[in-house]
């Protein structure tokens, strides 16, 4: 669904950069990230973080829709001091 048609110009007008945590490497980094910093303990995690560092993730909801993620990417974009 991130790489559909309909959300990849959201995307680069966003300048926003999918990255992904390979969880089958059992690197305790990512679960600490999830389960602690997060509160998240169910896959996927699906996360938009805004602009400035201070920011706190969006989280999407486990089921994907072009409105959630374009809504998320959005509302990360306008929020205070991200441009």
């Amino acid at each position: 669904m991130l790489e559909a048609d309909n959300v990849r110009p959201v995307f680069e007008k966003n300048n926003v950069a999918i990255v992904v945590a390979d969880l089958s490497t059992n690197d305790q980094r990512i679960w600490k990230e999830l389960i602690e910093d997060i509160g998240e303990r169910g896959l996927p995690v699906n996360l938009v973080y805004p602009p400035q560092l201070d920011a706190q993730a969006i989280m999407l909801p486990k089921l994907l829709s072009v409105a959630n993620v374009t809504k998320a990417i959005e509302d990360a974009s306008s929020s205070p001091n991200s441009k």
